[in-house]
């Protein structure tokens, strides 16, 4: 089975290009994560972390690949594709063949203009198994008291 950086790579389709859309992948699914129902962590708390989280992400974007760019506007461009990623969402809830698989679509189509159906199912998985373990790393959080 193929795995993301083999289909990224195939296309020839650089790290750079693909890490603010994935971001607001991996932003997507803490948001989700959030909003489960087993995590009573106060909203406030959560939004504060959300923001951390954006802010982490272009900050490593900018560290890791020499982007450009003004931080603060990296940053809203993240949450704004995230918005657009929350939208698909509840847009598809009810829709074959999953939610997952139509976010995943609309991360693809920021990088490559046709959706290539194993990068796209690849995508999907990452997706899923982020907001399982977001939803872990929050539960033992709030187990801990730690928020």
């Amino acid at each position: 089975m193929e795995d993301i950086q083999e289909v990224l790579s195939d296309l020839k389709i650089k790290d750079s290009d693909i890490f603010l859309p994935t971001a607001s992948l991996y932003l997507f699914a803490f948001l989700r994560a959030s909003q489960a129902e087993s995590i009573k962590i106060d909203r406030h708390t959560l939004k504060k972390t959300y923001d951390n989280l954006a802010s982490f992400l272009v900050v490593n974007y900018l560290k890791q690949y020499g982007g450009s760019g003004d931080p603060d506007t990296l940053v809203n461009d993240l949450t704004s594709r995230t918005g657009v990623l929350m939208k698909t969402w509840d847009e598809n809830l009810n829709n074959e063949p999953s939610p997952h698989w139509y976010v995943a679509k609309e991360v693809w189509l920021r990088f490559q203009p046709d959706p290539h159906p194993v990068g796209v199912g690849l995508l999907s998985n990452l997706h899923s198994n982020s907001t399982i373990v977001f939803v872990k790393i929050l539960a033992g959080i709030q187990d801990a008291g730690l928020m």
